[in-house]
């Protein structure tokens, strides 16, 4: 079976990066092909240790590099960052 986790990174200590990390390394220790595709990792190191057959994609999209800008810059530039996303 073919799995695709979507996340936001995987350089956190939280909980949802913990579970699902454990959930694909499971996954990819039974036999599954198993990718997990990040959209803000920015080149940050996993915080859990992945099992080396899982793949990794980071589609660099950085919502979150708007942050701090003001009401209309942050409505353009996410929807730029959508379009990329798609």
């Amino acid at each position: 079976m073919k799995l695709i986790y979507c996340l936001a990174s995987t350089c956190n200590p939280g909980g949802m990066e913990k579970i699902v990390i454990q959930k694909a390394n499971w996954f990819a220790e039974n036999g599954h092909d198993v990718t997990i595709a990040t959209t803000e990792q920015k080149k940050r190191d996993d915080y859990f240790k992945l099992d080396s057959r899982i793949k990794r994609i980071d589609l660099d999209i950085n919502y979150s590099d708007a942050i701090g800008s003001n009401l209309v810059k942050r409505f353009f530039y996410r929807r730029r960052k959508i379009k990329e996303h798609r």
